[in-house]
C-alpha cells in the first residue's frame, strides 16, 4: 500500500487506498459521479466507476464499476465488467463479464469469463483472429 503523495509504502494505515498495482502500473480512479463526454485514453489500468460517453482505450487493464456505463468502443488489455457497455470491445487478453454486466456490442477477446448473470447481446470472437 501507498501513501498519498509518497513514494514509499504505506504500512501504518492498511486502510489506504494502494496507488499501484502488483505489476508496477498505476492506476486512475474515475469516482462515481464523474461523466466524461470524448474519447478517454490511458497507459495505466483504469477504475471506472462513472461514465464515459465516447470511445475508451486502455494500455493496460480496465475495470467497469456496477453502476458505471461506457457508450462507446473499447480497447483494452484486460477488461473486468461489472456495469453496461453500449459499443464493441477488442479486448488483447481476458474479458470477464460479471454477474451484473449488461453489454450490448460485439466482443473480441482471446479469453472469456462470464459469470452467471452477466448479460450480453453481440457476436463473440475468442481466441482467434477476426
Amino acid at each position: 500500500k501507498m501513501a498519498f503523495g509518497s513514494n514509499k509504502p504505506n504500512t501504518n494505515n492498511p486502510n489506504l487506498p494502494a496507488s499501484t498495482t502488483p505489476d508496477g502500473g498505476l492506476t486512475c480512479v474515475i469516482a462515481e459521479g464523474t461523466v466524461i463526454t470524448g474519447t478517454f485514453t490511458s497507459t495505466e489500468n483504469v477504475r471506472l466507476d462513472g461514465i464515459i460517453d465516447g470511445n475508451v482505450t486502455i494500455d493496460r487493464k480496465l475495470v467497469l464499476g456496477e453502476r458505471s456505463e461506457i457508450k462507446g468502443n473499447i480497447k483494452a488489455a484486460s477488461f473486468a465488467v461489472k456495469g453496461k457497455v453500449v459499443g464493441n470491445m477488442e479486448v488483447s487478453d481476458l474479458l470477464h463479464i460479471q454477474n451484473t454486466a449488461d453489454i450490448s456490442g460485439d466482443m473480441n477477446a482471446k479469453v472469456l469469463i462470464v459469470e452467471e448473470g452477466g448479460k450480453y447481446n453481440g457476436k463473440l470472437n475468442i481466441g482467434g483472429n477476426k
